[in-house]
C-alpha cells in the first residue's frame, strides 16, 4: 500500500497512525473477526509506509486466533507491542487495543 497521509509534510512521515474503522457486525462472528483482522493488517501496512522511525500505531481489535498473526506482524516493525484492555471495557468483552511503539523504520 503506497498512500500518503494528507497531513504528512512533503518528504516526511507521520509520528502516529491510529486505525479507527467500524465494521458492522453480522451473524457470523468468525467472518467478522477475519474482516477486522484484515482491516488492521491493511492499516498496519499503511503505517509502515508513512510512519517516521520511532512512530506509533494503535488499533482496536478483538481477541481471537488471527489476532496473534497481526501482533507478530507488528513485532517485526516495532520495538514494543502491547495489548491493552481498557478499564471501561466490559469484563466479558473480547475488545482490546494493539499498541505498537518505536517504529523501526523501513
Amino acid at each position: 500500500m503506497s498512500a500518503r497521509s494528507p497531513n504528512a509534510a512533503p518528504g516526511r512521515g507521520v509520528a502516529t497512525a491510529i486505525r479507527r474503522a467500524r465494521l458492522r457486525s453480522g451473524d457470523a462472528a468468525d467472518a467478522d473477526h477475519l474482516r477486522i483482522v484484515g482491516l488492521i493488517e491493511a492499516a498496519a501496512d499503511f503505517a509502515v509506509e508513512v510512519l517516521v522511525p520511532g512512530g506509533a500505531f494503535i488499533a482496536k481489535a478483538f481477541q481471537g486466533g488471527e489476532t496473534a498473526a497481526v501482533i507478530a506482524q507488528l513485532k517485526r516493525n516495532f520495538t514494543e507491542v502491547k495489548t491493552v484492555k481498557p478499564r471501561a471495557s466490559r469484563t466479558d468483552s473480547s475488545e482490546l487495543y494493539l499498541v505498537a511503539l518505536k517504529f523501526k523504520g523501513r
